[in-house]
């Protein structure tokens, strides 16, 4: 963007005179040949700055301004050990085990991901561990770590050390095999347990066992699963495996529902008269409509969701027409613009709707968005306007003039659009931008909505004007949701992709606050991508930065990983630090996380 309105303008690499530092010093600059001590770290002078959170100058050195950052301070109140850490960073696997067994919060998370991602490779460590925890009742907590992390595992041997976990006498731990199981299926010498298990456990548990039958042996699941459907054994999982069922190839399978399919519940004959409707089977449809026409909401609402997940779309679009009950004409609302919406992007191509189907469906959305009932009318404007429809689109962009409360409710089926259609972008932009430039005499709090929905727009000007708002309102001493104005403009710009954290990071290189750069860094580091793993890398390995400054990025930048690239850069970057609190700021990281 050019030229912003009523004297906002992007911000320039030459420092100029904020406002806060001239309130603060009574005046801005020096004469020629004045210095101004700033601090010294490591040897290397700092420049004097504003922030919104101190200042800095001669009574404030730049390690004292970011000592007492919060940021910082949250670095520190989390360390454990600070003394030197010795372990050896070539091979992670071993490290990342122990975290299994003695970490906690985001350090622990990404140990599970990261085992998970390794595959074979970590899979004889783990298993060692779970050695220990199953001969160890008093690490009944940290074996849910273990199994989390080979239920994230695609390595071949994964299966066999999750299912071992099935005979633990705490539900809780065999939940979290089962979760791991689901997707890998099971070794086929446990199908049986299963079976037994998804008869007489709780019914979380008989459902993820039902699931876990099927991801072993689909062929023999189905059947048992249709003779216990017959008999009215598994009413209460039923909607976990008649899916399954539904969409099922296998000869036996559909010989076997066809022969029971009026002779069971209704919900499981809703089901299966979706099942082979869509398989062109005429009385099964009339079986359908009946369902469809049950007094019993339950009945119905199955009815709906079994021709829904069969791409029955024509009658799902009748539901939405004829229904008597809003809740689920709302719910046929959202199916269609699901479905259509996944067919656009090529997901699911066998549930993929006919062009006579997808204006079927439009036809019945758009008389919902114009129909009586404000909420079926709501959920068709959601799905209207990720399809692109332009009334629809209309007016979620005339909406963007209402009320806080309003604008957020239109502004995720925005979002979803412009990512299919980026052109939108623009249109959303100026639309904000208009409604910002309307509220300018309102209290920087009051306009706080307007600047999160111009944080969805992904573009490059969407950051600029935040930004130069950023600047506006830190000069004005501004606080929002109780953080400095900077800081609070700077967690919001962070969604605005990748183009508009590439220009956060030509702010972050022409910055000389530098608690204004650790605003800019967290941006930067918003999101786990390449674009914020190469730009934290740099600035933790920039030894021309404060210490405690470079240890702010390596804190954001251990939260991305891979942690085998991480952690050694990591202990060289700690082994390179002069600094006293710095050097043990980076061996607390290592501690944390490593």
């Amino acid at each position: 963007m050019g030229a912003l309105a009523h004297g906002l303008r992007p911000r320039r690499p030459a420092l100029g005179c904020s406002l806060i530092f001239v309130l603060a010093l009574a005046g801005c600059g020096k004469p020629e040949g004045a210095t101004t001590t700033a601090g010294s770290i490591g040897g290397t002078q700092q420049p004097a700055g504003t922030s919104g959170t101190g200042l800095v100058g001669p009574e404030r050195p730049v390690a004292e301004v970011l000592r007492a950052d919060p940021w910082i301070e949250a670095i520190f109140a989390t360390c454990g050990d600070d003394h030197y850490y010795d372990r050896d960073t070539s091979d992670l696997i071993g490290i990342l085990v122990d975290k299994l067994e003695h970490g906690r919060g985001e350090p622990l998370k990404r140990a599970i991901e990261e085992l998970g991602a390794m595959g074979e490779d970590s899979v004889p460590e783990l298993r060692r561990l779970l050695d220990l925890q199953l001969n160890d009742a008093s690490r009944a907590g940290s074996i849910q770590n273990t199994l989390g992390a080979l239920g994230q595992n695609d390595g071949a041997g994964a299966p066999e050390q999750l299912a071992r976990a099935l005979d633990h006498p705490q539900r809780t731990i065999r939940t979290v095999a089962l979760r791991g199981l689901r997707r890998t299926g099971a070794p086929p010498d446990r199908f049986d347990y299963l079976a037994g298990l998804a008869r007489v456990g709780d019914s979380n548990e008989r459902g993820l066992a039902a699931l876990t039958m099927h991801a072993t042996d689909a062929a023999r699941a189905e059947l048992l699963f249709l003779d216990w459907i017959e008999r009215g054994e598994v009413l209460d999982v039923e909607e976990s495996i008649l899916p399954l069922i539904a969409l099922s190839e296998v000869p036996e399978t559909l010989a076997e529902a066809e022969r029971i399919r009026r002779d069971v519940d209704p919900r499981a004959r809703a089901w299966f008269a979706a099942m082979f409707a869509a398989r062109g089977d005429e009385s099964a449809r009339e079986d359908l409509y009946d369902a469809l026409s049950d007094e019993r909401t339950v009945v119905r609402s199955t009815a709906l969701r079994a021709a829904a997940s069969l791409g029955l779309w024509e009658v799902v679009a009748a539901v939405l027409e004829t229904d008597p009950e809003s809740s689920i004409r709302a719910s046929a609302a959202a199916a269609l613009h699901s479905g259509l919406a996944a067919a656009a992007d090529g997901e699911h191509p066998e549930l993929a709707p006919t062009e006579a189907q997808r204006e079927r469906a439009l036809g019945a959305l758009r008389s919902a968005l114009n129909g009586e009932d404000p909420t079926v009318a709501a959920e068709a404007q959601i799905g209207l306007t990720i399809l692109g429809d332009e009334e629809a689109v209309s007016r979620a962009l005339l909406a963007l003039d209402e009320s806080p409360v309003v604008l957020t409710r239109v502004l995720p089926s925005l979002r979803e659009r412009m990512e299919r259609d980026p052109a939108l972008a623009g249109r959303v932009y100026d639309r904000l931008r208009r409604r910002i430039e309307a509220e300018e005499q309102l209290p920087w709090s009051q306009r706080a909505a307007s600047f999160q929905a111009l944080s969805v727009v992904r573009t490059r000007a969407a950051a600029e004007l935040l930004m130069a708002y950023a600047d506006q309102a830190a000069a004005e001493g501004a606080i929002l949701s109780g953080a400095p104005a900077h800081r609070w403009f700077c967690v919001h710009a962070t969604n605005t992709g990748p183009q508009g954290r590439k220009y956060l990071i030509e702010l972050l290189l022409e910055e000389p606050d530098p608690v204004r750069r650790l605003d800019l860094t967290f941006a930067i580091g918003g999101e786990r991508d390449d674009l914020a793993r190469t730009a934290l890398t740099e600035r933790m390995e920039n030894d021309d930065l404060p210490p405690l400054e470079r240890l702010y990025a390596a804190s954001l930048l251990v939260g991305l990983g891979p942690a085998a690239e991480v952690a050694p850069r990591l202990k060289r970057a700690a082994l390179r630090t002069q600094d006293d609190q710095g050097r043990i700021g980076f061996q607390c990281l290592l501690w944390l996380w490593y």
